[in-house]
């Protein structure tokens, strides 16, 4: 499973790990990590593309997210999520891209298929 979102005119890629706690900005002077209860812990990681936005931006320097995976970009942007199916299934590969408005490459990451699956890993 993954999730995409959007209309936050930032772009980013999050990951929650199996067994990680869940974190929140601060809101007071002290940061408030948070635990989900074990049931509702996923057994593989959770990736979550924000792709925004193709008309306003945000030149934010910084927002607190502990599960980011590079940076957070500002600047008007498009992403996507490519699947690239290998034979056996679980070797698919899972590709999130955020690209700027030239089409220039702001970040990648790669997974494959096994690896966003709950099954049993050998």
């Amino acid at each position: 499973m993954v999730f995409i979102s959007g209309d936050r005119h930032t772009a980013e890629l999050s990951r929650l790990d199996p067994g990680a706690a869940l974190t929140t900005p601060p809101t007071r002077a002290e940061p408030r990590p948070a635990r989900a209860p074990a049931q509702s812990q996923p057994r593989y990681p959770l990736y979550d593309l924000t792709s925004s936005a193709l008309n306003q931006t945000n030149r934010i320097s910084q927002e607190l997210n502990a599960h980011r995976l590079g940076s957070l970009f500002g600047e008007s942007n498009s992403g996507a999520i490519v699947l690239e199916p290998a034979a056996e299934k679980s070797q698919s590969v899972v590709r999130f891209v955020l690209r700027d408005a030239a089409g220039k490459t702001l970040l990648e990451h790669e997974t494959t298929l096994g690896d966003l699956s709950a099954g049993p890993k050998e």
